[in-house]
């Protein structure tokens, strides 16, 4: 059954030839079936061209896709009709009694005893609400305002919308995400010290410091008296002998509490608070471990994790954009002037600048390890084992849309490659990337079972 059907004299197009020649669809039908290669679709969309334009003309078709394969498909809980009506019966909110004069079409229409809900067909106590020009499910609540001041809901019942006087929490602002406004989370950041060790700014800044004295990672740096004060130092030691360094100690201290999470010789995280998980401060101050972390957390936002060996994670809401200083920068969106030292001055070496943000006089320690810096002599094995962060077919290709693997496939091989390819290494390596993708939100898969990181 081809195009021939639409000029066929006892086809089911044929009470619509009087009134419109089938002749210009025919030769339509016969060129789109060309370009395609004879794609049922093409067929099936130039005979849909012709039935709709003799449907709105008044004229009756026989049923036609049964007999050319070509389906209607049809949701839940409606059905396909040739001839159906053109004012279907609808939800209060979208209908209103009046005569329909419209001819009829083909397409879906709800089951006996259903009603049209914007694109569902649903029960009457199912039905939802049009408000300023958008259709709300029955029982979904939204935000009304320019700074979301109503929430409302939608009562299928009457059809009709309820708002409410509202605000969005401190830890909320009001902006659209997803497409859907209202009152969303506060954007964070994260800034993080990885392997030997690594950094990445709140601003996304990447960069490399060998220093072996206490670092302070983050702190206030801002007049507003509104922002609660914190600091977060960092210790780092000698890697196993080498001229590069490892966090092995971080502190933080915020709300009048100094908590201390040290690295003991298994590389486990010890906290100098006992008996996890407690509240401090009534409540504001959260200590607890989850797996190998543990969690410094608190009431406005700021999370300090730690895993007692290789990551320590340092995240900020969004009011204290441009409020910070320390290691992990400014936060205020640009990675290009996130070096600042005390004085405010920027400066070009990551050597230079880390060695600025020391704490203490302690002369045990090296800020920087100069013509002796460890460097991978031969990084050919470990780029080709670390590869696996950047495959696009691997195990952790789930998360490349959210973040890009190419410093942390960098520093996977250098640390692999000083660690004489230690398997530990590689797989913390792994583990750091997949953190980061929990950090920005990204969907994570299991990615163990197809890598040799087991536990």
């Amino acid at each position: 059954m081809h195009c021939s059907i639409l000029s066929s004299p006892s086809g089911p197009f044929a009470q619509c030839h009087s009134s419109l020649d089938p002749s210009a669809k025919v030769e339509d039908c016969i060129s789109s079936l060309q370009q395609t290669e004879g794609a049922k679709e093409a067929l099936c969309e130039a005979l849909r061209g012709y039935a709709v334009l003799c449907q709105q003309n008044g004229i009756v078709l026989q049923e036609w896709r049964n007999i050319t394969d070509c389906e209607f498909p049809c949701p839940t809980n409606s059905h396909y009709e040739l001839c159906g009506t053109s004012c279907p019966a609808a939800c209060p909110s979208l209908s209103f009694p009046y005569l329909c004069t419209q001819h009829c079409q083909e397409g879906c229409q709800c089951d006996d005893g259903l009603l049209l809900s914007g694109d569902h067909c649903v029960p009457p106590i199912g039905c939802g609400c049009l408000h300023e020009g958008r259709y709300r499910q029955g029982g979904e609540r939204f935000w009304h305002g320019e700074q979301c001041q109503s929430l409302c809901i939608c009562d299928g019942t009457t059809g009709f919308v309820r708002c409410n006087p509202s605000s969005c929490s401190e830890q909320e602002t009001c902006r659209i995400v997803g497409g859907e406004y209202g009152c969303h989370p506060q954007p964070r950041a994260t800034c993080s010290a990885s392997g030997d060790p690594h950094y990445t700014s709140f601003d996304g800044r990447n960069f490399d410091f060998q220093g072996t004295c206490r670092y302070i990672l983050s702190t206030v740096c801002s007049d507003n008296q509104d922002l609660p004060f914190f600091q977060v130092v960092a210790k780092n030691e000698a890697w196993n002998g080498l001229p590069v360094s490892i966090t092995v100690e971080v502190s933080v201290n915020v709300s009048g509490h100094l908590v201390l999470v040290s690295r003991n010789k298994r590389g486990i995280a010890v906290v100098s608070i006992k008996n996890l998980p407690v509240l401090l401060d009534s409540g504001s101050v959260s200590v607890y471990s989850s797996g190998q972390n543990t969690f410094i957390t608190t009431d406005f936002g700021l999370s300090v994790s730690y895993d007692g060996s290789w990551v320590v994670r340092v995240t900020v809401p969004a009011n204290y954009s441009g409020a910070t200083c320390g290691l992990c920068g400014n936060f205020n969106g640009q990675t290009n002037d996130d070096f600042r030292i005390r004085s405010g001055e920027l400066v070009s070496s990551a050597s230079q600048f880390g060695a600025d943000w020391k704490v203490g006089n302690d002369t045990s320690c090296d800020d920087e390890c100069g013509d002796s810096c460890a460097r991978c002599q031969n990084p050919v094995s470990a780029r080709s084992q670390c590869e696996i962060l950047r495959d696009r077919q691997g195990p952790v290709s789930f998360c490349h849309s959210y973040v890009d693997p190419e410093a942390y496939f960098n520093d996977c091989a250098f640390d692999l490659c000083l660690s004489e390819y230690q398997h530990d290494v590689l797989c913390r390596s792994i583990q750091t990337y997949v953190s980061a993708c929990q950090s920005a939100n990204a969907p994570v898969l299991p990615w163990r079972q197809n890598t040799t990181c087991r536990k």
